[in-house]
């Protein structure tokens, strides 16, 4: 359909302009002493609108050129993330394949394209613990972009320019995590209680925070409430019986 509707459009324009052309009995005089040229209308609008379609592609083409570096720059960046979501692919296929030294020699091909996830070293570092390279697995967890902080800001990051008033909600639940593993009570706290406290196990995490921080009152109720929950699942089974006993 739309391929008709085109193929009329341009054979009605044809028609115009061969009309046009037709009907119009115009010339243009062009004088520069001592020389003079005459020529028709038709002749003048064609080399007119054929001059502009030169010089617009000319423009066009010189902007390109000028560009080109920068586009070279972003094509091969965009080809060496590719390159790293692969190889990560791999790595975790792998990893759940029970190829250890597959995924651990993927992750580490990974980490080799600058730019790439710091999520690579913790596949590597996993697939170095099932295989007893406890020295390997160290080395990539110590890496920088492959602490939980720096993984949290970097979804911080990610989710910044979303309109969700609820977007930071992961970021403190995980920040808060990290802060309870860390027994820094008073920052896991602050953190949990700018997550989505509708979930029971942010809730659960929250009121093992207090009772770190000593809010032991706060921290029972929360716990009665998380052992109340009507939601059965074999993990929230093992929430439930923990808050249960602490709320006692």
């Amino acid at each position: 359909m739309r391929f008709l509707f085109w193929f009329l459009l341009l054979a009605a324009a044809a028609v115009a302009a061969a009309l046009t052309v037709k009907l119009n009995a115009g010339y243009a005089l062009l004088v520069t002493p001592p020389y003079r040229i005459e020529l028709s209308l038709n002749l003048l609008l064609l080399i007119a609108v054929v001059g502009f379609a030169a010089l617009y592609a000319a423009i066009r083409l010189a902007v390109r050129t000028a560009r080109l570096p920068q586009t070279v720059r972003a094509w091969r960046r965009r080809q060496k993330l590719e390159r790293a979501r692969s190889a990560q692919d791999s790595a975790v296929v792998a990893l759940l394949e029970g190829r250890y030294g597959k995924a651990q020699q993927r992750a580490l091909e990974a980490l080799a394209i600058p730019g790439s996830s710091g999520l690579n070293a913790i596949i590597g570092a996993r697939a170095a613990i099932d295989v007893r390279n406890f020295d390997t697995a160290e080395a990539m967890l110590s890496r920088p972009d492959a602490q939980a902080t720096s993984l949290a800001k970097k979804n911080s990051e990610l989710v910044a320019k979303q309109q969700n008033p609820r977007k930071m909600e992961n970021y403190h639940d995980l920040m808060g995590l990290i802060s309870l593993s860390q027994k820094k009570y008073g920052a896991s706290v602050a953190e949990y209680r700018k997550a989505d406290l509708t979930n029971m196990y942010t809730r659960y995490h929250l009121a093992l925070a207090l009772a770190g921080a000593g809010q032991t009152d706060e921290a029972r109720r929360i716990f009665k409430e998380v052992g109340s929950w009507n939601f059965n699942t074999a993990g929230f089974a093992l929430v439930r019986k923990d808050a249960l006993a602490r709320a006692s």
